[in-house]
Parts: structure tokens; sequence; C-alpha cells
């Protein structure tokens, strides 16, 4: 799409990561409930332009969730916390006249969201300008940012991370027309370590048939084994 321009960091720390995205999609209108918290869509505004970016929103949020669940990757719950801090950072850009992950006055990504209370374990950030789009849909603008995402490297593995768990969309326009969107991804703490604990399990061995309590993990099936041969060699 001509005019359009893409950013994407990372930061990575002890247990931090810096990533993340924005789009914007259809021209279908949407009304969300007017109730703040996670799992909620993007909230329905009042002025034209207000209004349109929060369609932008919504669409950003479907097609990033589309393509997730298309390589089955879990779709991204919407928090409406970090949807306020990435309408705050697009607002921002379009009334400064900048364009990044750092904001001149609130700093970092991982400075900003600390002003939502979230206890983060990851985070992750997405940015998408484009000019010209007075004539242009939602949707339209939507389909041309995550197709150039996706045609991306580093964007597309933003988007399909499956570190993340929840995201937050937040779009605005300058007087000029020109749309920022700032997608927000997030893992919680305690929901991370869960995934960790769970993933540091031992696997039941394949030998096992799956029927009932498999006593063998792939550490005790190779000692196991070795046993065998052990005993096999001694017997000849």
């Amino acid at each position: 799409m001509p005019g359009a321009k893409w950013r994407c960091g990372a930061d990575s720390g002890a247990v931090r990561s810096r990533l993340a995205l924005a789009a914007a999609m259809s021209a279908l209108a949407w009304t969300a409930p007017a109730s703040a918290g996670a799992g909620q869509g993007p909230s329905q505004a009042g002025a034209p332009e207000v209004r349109r970016a929060r369609i932008v929103e919504k669409v950003t949020h479907t097609l990033a969730n589309r393509e997730r669940v298309r390589r089955g990757i879990e779709p991204l719950v919407w928090d409406e916390r970090l949807a306020r801090a990435a309408r705050d950072h697009s607002r921002r850009m379009a009334a400064a006249g900048f364009f990044g992950h750092e904001d001149p006055e609130r700093g970092t990504l991982s400075r900003r969201i600390q002003r939502t209370g979230l206890a983060w374990a990851a985070l992750g950030e997405n940015l998408h300008q484009a000019h010209g789009t007075r004539l242009l849909s939602a949707a339209h603008l939507g389909r041309a940012a995550v197709r150039g995402w996706m045609a991306s490297p580093e964007h597309g593995g933003n988007l399909l991370s499956d570190r993340f768990d929840r995201t937050g969309i937040g779009a605005a326009f300058r007087a000029d027309g020109t749309l920022l969107v700032t997608q927000v991804f997030a893992a919680l703490r305690l929901q991370l370590h869960a995934r960790a604990t769970l993933s540091a399990r031992p696997r039941p061995h394949p030998e096992c048939s799956g029927a009932g309590r498999c006593p063998l993990t792939p550490r005790s099936a190779n000692q196991a084994r070795s046993l065998r041969r052990s005993v096999s060699r001694e017997a000849r």
C-alpha cells in the first residue's frame, strides 16, 4: 500500500520481551459493551473519525486472530487496559508528529504499560502508519496492513508468537488523514509461569500404550532399554 510504514520493536530482559503489531479491517459497524476489562472487543465512540478508528481496531484484532487460528495458534484475547494504552500512544504520535516505539515524554513500551497496573511477563508492540487514507475503507486499511506484516519475517513472527495471549489495539488519524495504529501484546506473569511449568513436566514415553498412567518418562525408558541390553549381553 503506497505511503504505508511499519515498525516493530523487540527488547528482551530476564523474563521480558517487547514485540508487537497493528493493523485495520472491515467497514462493518461494531459496538462493544461500555464496560472495560479483558475479553471485550474495542469500544465504539462518537465522532466519525473516532468511530472509524474503532472499526480499524476491531478489524485489526479480527485479522490478526484469523492468521493465528489458521496456523493452529490460540487467538489473542482483547484486553481493554492494553487498548487504552495503545490508543493513547497512537493519539500522541498523531498529535506530536512522531512515529516510533518510544514516546519523547512517556518513554518505552514497558514504562507506558506500567501505568495500567498490568502484571506482565512479556510485552510486544507493532506500529502501522498509512498516508492518504480518506477514501479508503477500514477493511482495505486492515487487509493492507496485515498483508504487509505477514510479508515481513519480523512482523509476521510477532503476530504469530504463542508467547502472547492478550492484546489491545489503538488507532488514530492525523488532521491530514494519516492513520496511526498501535497493537500491544502481553502475557501475564502468572499465566506465563503456568505455561512454563506445564512444558517442564516429564512427557509420557512413546512406548506407553496410552491406557492408564504411563510409568515411563523418556529418561526412565532409556535407562530400562540400557538395562535390557546389558542383561541380554550377559546371557550370551
